[in-house]
């Protein structure tokens, strides 16, 4: 019925359990496949809630989880950044594999605070100076991320579906007292961010003029 509504489609088991039990794999392989950096971690907090991107994680040690997906990399002779994430199997306690994006990871400053810097090492891979890596972790665990406007914007969205300020409140200052490490927004160079704001903002004006349909 779904396929006759929509067209084809790829339909996955529903893995139990609270939005918070999903953990992210980062890795990113050299030219010859092998693994030249990782890093973990929880998800606390998304943006948009229960669906959204990472506004405030964790960092984890998961040797378990990198060498569960390494036999697959080396089979498809994956090159450069690649983002998996798990979710917890509330029935059974098992990590369950989600999804595997190729790509960077959208708190890739988290990675870089705690140590592993994946642009450089991308970098080190692509001219074959990256040394291979095994499945010891490199970084501190319990190190805690977040994105203080994606945050605030989480936040507010919560308060106005919950009906619990009070409890969303406690949640949101429990979550800030743990933080350790920076943030995404490097005040020292903006640079970038204005560069995006611009981007954003041509198309939302290209949008507007369209009737918001992609031209």
């Amino acid at each position: 019925r779904v396929e006759d509504e929509y067209g084809p489609s790829v339909i996955s088991e529903f893995v139990p359990g609270p939005w918070t039990d999903i953990l992210a794999v980062n890795l990113i392989f050299d030219k010859r496949s092998q693994l030249v950096g990782q890093f973990a971690f929880e998800k606390l907090r998304l943006c948009p809630p229960k669906t959204g991107v990472s506004v405030m994680a964790r960092s984890i040690f998961a040797p378990e989880l990198v060498e569960r997906l390494l036999p697959l990399f080396a089979a498809v002779g994956w090159q450069g950044p690649a983002d998996a994430e798990f979710k917890i199997d509330a029935a059974t306690g098992d990590a369950r594999l989600l999804e595997i994006n190729g790509r960077f990871t959208g708190a890739l400053a988290f990675g870089i605070d705690c140590g592993i810097n994946f642009p450089a090492l991308y970098c080190d891979a692509a001219v074959g100076t990256a040394s291979p890596c095994d499945l010891t972790p490199r970084y501190e665990e319990g190190i805690v991320y977040w994105n203080p406007g994606l945050f605030l914007q989480s936040l507010v969205q919560d308060w106005r579906t919950s009906g619990k300020d009070w409890d969303v409140l406690k949640t949101a200052l429990r979550q800030l007292m743990q933080m350790k490490v920076g943030n995404p927004w490097r005040l020292s160079d903006p640079a970038p961010y204005f560069g995006k704001l611009l981007i954003e903002l041509g198309e939302k004006i290209r949008g507007d003029r369209t009737g918001g349909d992609e031209a």
